[in-house]
Order: structure tokens, then C-alpha cells, then sequence
């Protein structure tokens, strides 16, 4: 997955601002879906994300079934994720496959329910994870210390009214803050809790804080991220974005059950 951890850790140590535009794209006005389907990044100024993409596989309540994401026009580097549900619609199961020219790799993590909490269990030790939740939102975030076989409180979230997480705040006392703007989220559509964008699945997709409304900033202690978004469809969804004046992505729609 280095390819996407170049994106992420890059996107997240630059230092310039841009601003939201509402720009209306009547190439893209004909789309009325409200699940994302896939996301492309072209026109990249960082060679290595040029045609990289994102896809989405949705079952028939909208929650998603299959993530997948490689390079247009090459094999070199493929990775697959796919979700199972129990009866109650509760996540159980992602199992994930990756392929690069070293071969096949696969890992799974189960997730259980107990009360408020989460429990994500992965077959890598140290990405074992437990979620508190308040109002079915995550309050605390705790991952496993491996050596003391203890989970030790990692990350503390705060919303705003319309339920977009404004700050989280470290163990070690750090924190992000995030400013949204008013439009639909891209991942607003998609039946899943919001903790499930805040995993490790999800984190290296960058685009964990879409779940409500589209973030315009992310603000640390050493590190400022911004998105603008440059055109939108009829309902209001963003289908072109540029991050941090350097990542212009396309987002795809189908419409939702």
C-alpha cells in the first residue's frame, strides 16, 4: 500500500491553502447517483498518483460490498477489499488481497459488538482497534499495545451539529482540526458508520472525513491539508476536487437504492 501512503502522508505535509469554489460542471450535471463509484486521479503533479483510481461495489441497502484500487493500464500494483454483513446489517468481516510484483498477499479483520464498543480484530497484531461510541458516532478511538496485550485510548472525536467530526484530539495531546463546507458529502450517501472511515482501511484512502458535509481544511500542530472543490452535479455532489492545489481528482456517481 505505498503508493497510497505517499498520497496520504504527502497531502498532509504541505503547507499551502486554497478555497472552496461552487462552480457548476454541465458536463457532469446528467449525474443524479448518490454513491460514489469511483474516484480517478488525473492531472497530478505527483507522477506516481497518475492514473490511480478508486472503485465501489454497493449491495441492495447501499453499504459497501467490494473496494478495489490500482493504476489504469497496469497490474503492477492491485488491491481488493471485500465486506461481509450478518443478518442484522452489523460489518463482520474485510478481507483484503494485494497484488504487486512480489506477488499475493491477504489479511483479514473480523469486527464483534459488545455495547458501545467496537472491536476490530486484524491478523496484522498491530492494527487491532476498539471503538467507543456515543449516539452511534465514535467517541474514542483505542488500539492495542501488542507487548501489554491492553487497549490504550488513542483518539478522542468532537462534532459539529450537522455530525462532521471537527477535531480529534491525540493521546499525546496533538490534534486536527477540520472546516467543512455546506454541500453533500461524497461518502454522505453510503450506509456505514462513520468509525469504519476512521479505520485503517479507510484512513489511507484520504477521504475519511466525507461521510456529511466536504472538508475544506485539515489543521494540525505541523501539518495543514486543504480541498477545493471545483465542480459539482445537480444534487449538489462534487465531482472534480484538487488537493492541496496538487491532486485533482473526478468522482463518479450511481444512484442510490
Amino acid at each position: 500500500m505505498k503508493k497510497i501512503n505517499v498520497l496520504l502522508i504527502t497531502v498532509l505535509t504541505l503547507t499551502v491553502f486554497s478555497f472552496i469554489s461552487c462552480t457548476k460542471d454541465d458536463s457532469e450535471s446528467s449525474a443524479t447517483g448518490t454513491l460514489p463509484s469511483e474516484i480517478l486521479f488525473d492531472k497530478n503533479k505527483e507522477w506516481d498518483l497518475q492514473g490511480f483510481f478508486l472503485k465501489f461495489t454497493y449491495d441492495d441497502n447501499n453499504r459497501i460490498i467490494k473496494h478495489e484500487y490500482g493504476y489504469s493500464g497496469t497490474s503492477a500494483e492491485y488491491a481488493v477489499f471485500d465486506y461481509t454483513y450478518n443478518s442484522s446489517g452489523e460489518l463482520t468481516s474485510i478481507s483484503y488481497k494485494y497484488y504487486d510484483e512480489d506477488g499475493e498477499r491477504t489479511s483479514n479483520t473480523n469486527y464483534t459488538y459488545s455495547g458501545n464498543f467496537v472491536t476490530a480484530i486484524s491478523e496484522d497484531d498491530d492494527e487491532n482497534k476498539k471503538y467507543e461510541l456515543q449516539d452511534g458516532k465514535i467517541f474514542k478511538e483505542y488500539s492495542c499495545d501488542p507487548f501489554l496485550n491492553l487497549y490504550l485510548e488513542n483518539r478522542t472525536f468532537s462534532y459539529d451539529s450537522e455530525g462532521n467530526i471537527t477535531k480529534i484530539l491525540y493521546s499525546g495531546s496533538s490534534s486536527d482540526i477540520i472546516s467543512y463546507g455546506n454541500k453533500k458529502g461524497i461518502f454522505s450517501g453510503v450506509n456505514m458508520p462513520n468509525w469504519l472511515m476512521l479505520n485503517s482501511v479507510f484512513s489511507e484512502l484520504d477521504f475519511i472525513f466525507h461521510t456529511v458535509n466536504n472538508p475544506v481544511t485539515i489543521q494540525s500542530d505541523d501539518y495543514s491539508c486543504s480541498w477545493e472543490y471545483l465542480a459539482y452535479n445537480r444534487n449538489d455532489y462534487p465531482t472534480k476536487a484538487k488537493i492541496h492545489g496538487l491532486y485533482e481528482v473526478e468522482i463518479k456517481y450511481i444512484d442510490a437504492k
